[in-house]
């Protein structure tokens, strides 16, 4: 048995890899919109290019842009030595790679930890299946934790801001 919990924060947009529905990322100026990566970044070049044509040519990230961060942490009931959880935390990012594009930009902090918490004896084939519901578990908990997420009075979450599009 494998689960995962997630507090996400990334840069990159929240994707469901069953549906390809994008449930996250930069948002355009109509409630609901969400942009595409290349998408914002062009929006904020030129914005920045209005702005101070000298300045944006040599800047390399704005304020805020290297604050971001992913935490994973994932655990099974199955006895494994810290080697094979080093490899539980690998699969933890494959998961997350699956769910966040681009995913481990160098804006983010991204980070897994994996834990035993059983006794169940676990044999050397264990591990693949083991790391294949561990990327699972991520991938769910990932989309788990930005649907539930909530806003702040200033910024709305990520379903708050899709709910108003249907409004």
């Amino acid at each position: 048995m494998v689960g995962a919990l997630a507090v996400v924060n990334a840069v990159g947009s929240i994707c469901d890899p069953a549906t390809g529905e994008c449930r996250a990322g930069p948002r355009g100026d109509e409630p609901g919109e969400i942009l595409s990566i290349p998408a914002a970044l062009e929006r904020r070049t030129a914005a920045m290019d209005a702005l101070q044509p000298a300045a944006a040519a040599g800047a390399a990230a704005a304020p805020g842009d290297l604050e971001n961060t992913t935490l994973l942490c994932v655990a099974t009931n199955a006895r494994l030595e810290p080697h094979e959880l080093q490899r539980l935390a690998v699969h933890a990012h494959d998961g997350f790679a699956r769910c966040v594009v681009p995913a481990h930009t160098r804006g983010d902090g991204d980070i897994a930890f994996a834990l035993s918490a059983g006794d169940l004896p676990a044999r050397p084939d264990d591990l693949l299946l083991l790391g294949a519901l561990t990327a699972a578990a991520v991938e769910a908990a990932v989309l788990r934790a930005v649907d539930l997420a909530r806003g702040t009075k200033a910024v709305p979450s990520a379903a708050e801001w899709r709910a108003a599009a249907a409004r």
